[in-house]
């Protein structure tokens, strides 16, 4: 192939897998309904709404930072508020993230690094899957990744004078990102290490980093005080750490399979071994992408040991690039190319061997089961029915069940897959509910937020189960009154 063909391929590629990774992200994003939190999260940022009635809604059913559903809210002052299109939101940002690896590789051969990080980007299971909720985490993934873009050009243009635009422009993205998730703080903590070994190690002043981790760390004093006394509750569903976490560290939800997750673990291990007299004496982008992955599990440990438990795969979606950034840097770093070889060949074939028994690839090709809560199943049944009243069971939601009762009414009335417009939802925990006046009524029963326990409400107990039906993650009852 002459010289002239050559360099045109790379590029090709580049263009065909980040069409790919596109594709996988946006395709059938509307299939599955939502989760309970999704349910919130669309009711928070509703945009008709005033702004104190957003951030009281977020702060009565939410458990995280603000910043995520106040933006999804302007993005439906825009676009229209409609649940059809919200997903497209997160999914955007997560193709866009799949370039901002480029603005953080460094070194020789940044196209060919390129190239292999965004080959295992655009196939990362995990990502595709969050990018289709409506939720923050991909949004925390893009927020981060163009926070490490910047710090990583601080760093390397740091020649001991003050850039106070650069400073301004560095806190501010680390405030949007600990706006976002609690969980950012890990990474101002391994910044903060990071400017520490600069100090100690390599007798480096970096005066913009200083005073702009000097400036986040009073900020987040301040922060975490306000957002702890905001919070009305802990998650309860998180279980504690078990000692088979340590065995894989999330990377089996991280990559898609045990299997594949090992092998991901231990091609990092192997190659920071290897490489570890070099890392820890060169001041370059593999150390500070270590420093992040470890503050990003340590602290999160100690907290879920000593505290609560509040580590769970999506919290820590953010060091997913960063894992893929590291293995393909020190991996085109090795010099026998034999080892090269070996390393990229088993990610991609562990990858793509991954990825073709996920439901995302066999929905080109089959008709794949639902795997989110049913609810056109359920709304249908209910409209084709003579009984239009309905409401959810709240049994045993630790959440305020009466605001939780109308996120759901609210998501009822602008599902668009079904024509909700003659169904009439009933919180059955108000209290002038007269349900002498109702003969029969449907319930909802949510395995998000009722486990398998779908009996009838307390309330309804003098009900009789006459229909129990059952959906995706989704019970149905009718019942009839005994009165």
């Amino acid at each position: 192939m002459n010289a002239h063909k050559k360099k045109f391929i790379i590029p090709l590629l580049l263009i065909l897998f980040l069409t790919l990774g596109a594709l996988f992200r946006f395709y059938n994003i509307g299939k599955d309904d939502f989760w309970i939190d999704e349910i919130i999260g669309f009711w928070v940022a509703e945009p008709h709404i005033a702004l104190n009635e957003t951030l009281q809604r977020q702060r009565i059913l939410e458990n995280s930072p603000f910043l995520f559903n106040f933006s999804l809210k302007y993005f439906f002052k825009i676009f229209n508020y409609n649940v059809d299109i919200s997903r497209y939101y997160v999914a955007f940002l997560s193709v866009i993230s799949i370039l901002l690896p480029w603005f953080i590789l460094d070194g020789n051969k940044k196209n060919k690094k390129f190239l292999i990080s965004i080959l295992l980007i655009s196939f990362n299971i995990f990502l595709i899957k969050y990018s289709q909720e409506l939720r923050a985490y991909s949004f925390l993934a893009f927020l981060f990744l163009i926070n490490l873009a910047f710090f990583v050009k601080l760093l390397m243009t740091d020649r001991g004078i003050y850039n106070f635009p650069k400073i301004f422009i560095f806190i501010l993205i680390n405030i949007l990102l600990l706006l976002t998730h609690p969980f950012a703080l890990t990474v101002l903590f391994s910044y903060i290490v990071l400017s520490v070994i600069n100090f100690a190690k390599f007798r480096k002043n970096l005066k913009n980093l200083n005073v702009s981790l000097l400036f986040l760390v009073l900020f987040s004093i301040l922060y975490l005080y306000f957002f702890l006394k905001n919070t009305t509750h802990l998650p309860v569903w998180i279980a504690p750490i078990e000692l088979k976490f340590f065995t894989n560290f999330f990377f089996q939800a991280f990559f898609g399979s045990r299997i594949v997750g090992l092998v991901y673990l231990l091609i990092l291990i192997y190659l920071i071994s290897k490489n570890f007299k070099k890392i820890i004496t060169e001041n370059n982008l593999n150390l500070i992408l270590i420093l992040i992955i470890f503050s990003a599990y340590l602290l999160p440990v100690i907290f879920s040991i000593f505290i609560h438990p509040a580590l769970v795969p999506r919290y820590v979606i953010f060091i997913v690039i960063p894992i893929i950034i590291l293995i393909v840097n020190l991996a085109y770093d090795q010099e026998n190319s034999f080892n090269k070889k070996i390393i990229f060949s088993l990610l991609i074939i562990s990858t793509m061997g991954n990825f073709v028994t996920e439901t995302t690839f066999k929905q080109f090709f089959f008709e794949t089961r639902i795997h989110k809560p049913d609810y056109k199943s359920v709304f249908l049944t209910i409209k084709n029915s003579n009984i239009k009243k309905y409401s959810l069971n709240l049994e045993k939601t630790y959440l305020d069940k009466n605001n939780l009762g109308k996120a759901f009414a609210n998501y009822s009335k602008n599902y668009s897959k079904v024509n909700n417009d003659e169904l009439i939802f009933v919180n059955y925990l108000i209290e002038n509910v007269d349900y002498e006046k109702i003969s029969k009524i449907w319930i909802i029963c949510s395995q998000n937020i009722n486990g398998k326990n779908c009996d009838i409400p307390k309330k309804l107990e003098n009900f009789k189960i006459e229909k129990n039906l059952y959906f995706s993650s989704l019970n149905l009852k009718l019942l009839k009154n005994l009165k």
